[in-house]
């Protein structure tokens, strides 16, 4: 990977990490926050630079992990903390759906700019994020509500899931590793 392609994800996560905000006591507001930040950045902007689609996919990636973190070692339990988990479950699918939306109507600028296998793993990323919180979701809500939490983790991860190979090397030119 070229230094340049690694730049926006490195200066994020340091700077996401550094000043400590992934130590928020509210981690599930945060990544609601996140995901509204991504989605006013990318939705409705044809004319994004590769730099600025890069830098949005990739801070998502860093502000979901951190919250997701936070959650596994915050303790949080009680009907209010599952009420406020399955209030973020029913706004995946939605999301999931307006991030495809984005990102898949950025690929020409992607592929145009030889990005296709950084846009790939940024979007695995953010699925993988997705379904650490689901995993996590599913473990603390109560055996009620555990279909409907798997739920909403599968229909997102589904959706990236199509987003993510949009950019391989069957559906997107450029979909090499870049040569260092």
């Amino acid at each position: 990977m070229k230094l340049a392609h690694a730049l926006p994800f490195a200066a994020l996560a340091s700077a996401w990490v550094i000043d400590g905000r992934h130590q928020s006591e509210h981690p599930v507001r945060d990544m609601a926050n996140a995901m509204a930040r991504f989605t006013s950045t990318m939705a409705g902007n044809p004319n994004l630079f590769i730099d600025e689609i890069v830098a949005a996919t990739g801070e998502l990636h860093v502000r979901l992990k951190a919250g997701v973190e936070t959650l596994k070692s915050s303790g949080l339990n009680g009907p209010e903390h599952v009420a406020n988990l399955l209030w973020l479950g029913q706004k995946l699918g939605p999301f999931g759906r307006s991030m495809h939306e984005s990102v898949v109507g950025q690929k020409e600028t992607v592929e145009r700019n030889g990005y296709c296998y950084i846009m790939e793993h940024a979007v695995d990323a953010v699925q993988t994020d997705f379904y650490s919180f689901g995993d996590y979701m599913g473990g603390a809500v109560p055996q009620h509500e555990k279909a409907a939490a798997a739920s909403y983790a599968e229909g997102i991860l589904t959706i990236l899931n199509d987003a993510k190979a949009q950019f391989t090397k069957d559906h997107c030119t450029n979909a090499s590793p870049p040569s260092a």
